[in-house]
């Protein structure tokens, strides 16, 4: 139930009153000095990992094999 109330009910609120919508946001955050800077993205309805893997499997494949392939 810990799950449910922390987690799934705020999701399944998010698709009750939107749809099955998962709408991605870029993180900007500022700095000291004023300078917006670009932090990546985020999705309140789905984890990155699934959103990389089923839109971007192949981009990802190939930043893990550079990313061994210097490694070694």
């Amino acid at each position: 139930m810990d799950y449910w109330a922390g987690t799934m009910q705020n999701d399944c609120y998010l698709i009750a009153a939107d749809g099955w919508v998962a709408k991605t946001q870029r993180l900007l955050e500022t700095g000291e000095n004023g300078k917006t800077r670009d932090k990546g993205w985020t999705c309140d309805l789905l984890p990155k990992p699934l959103i990389t893997a089923r839109f971007f499997a192949k981009e990802q494949a190939a930043i893990e094999t550079r990313a061994s392939s210097i490694s070694n």
